[in-house]
């Protein structure tokens, strides 16, 4: 997640419009440990469209928020997303809500690479669901 005033939001719209691509600074913990606080992520418009797996950045109000797709409900005819790290159930975005696809994160002057083939796509999605249903059972226990 990543904090920005309406004239920054507009600067990172015109570059994905113009040169397709931006560079964002990520200060939210939830998609840690993929992303950290402090790490760059590298977002590219139009790659594809959005899949399943795919970490995508996207807009809420003066944030701009990083998580990964876990679905799309086709009732609703929006992606299902969340951080990888969040305990929460994950919100719905409609495709157009998304400003692009991460394809790599920079983190200590390393660059990893984001855009993972579809065997590799599903273990990030598997490993999320696993890592959200710990937490929803830390959080339970503790309540």
């Amino acid at each position: 997640m990543s904090h920005m005033d309406s004239r920054q939001k507009e600067m990172v719209l015109h570059s994905l419009e113009s040169s397709g691509h931006c560079e964002i600074g990520v200060g939210g913990r939830s998609m840690r440990p993929f992303i950290e606080p402090g790490d760059l992520v590298h977002v590219v418009k139009g790659l594809r469209g959005p899949a399943v797996g795919r970490v995508v950045a996207f807009f809420n109000d003066e944030q701009m928020i990083v998580h990964r797709i876990l679905g799309y409900n086709r009732q609703a005819g929006a992606f299902l997303i969340a951080g990888d790290s969040s305990p929460g159930s994950g919100t719905h975005i409609e495709e157009s809500a998304i400003a692009g696809t991460v394809i790599f994160t920079t983190r200590n002057k390393r660059t990893q690479k984001a855009f993972f083939n579809p065997p590799m796509q599903f273990i990030a999605v598997a490993v999320s669901f696993f890592l959200r249903s710990v937490a929803g059972i830390i959080i339970k226990v503790k309540d």
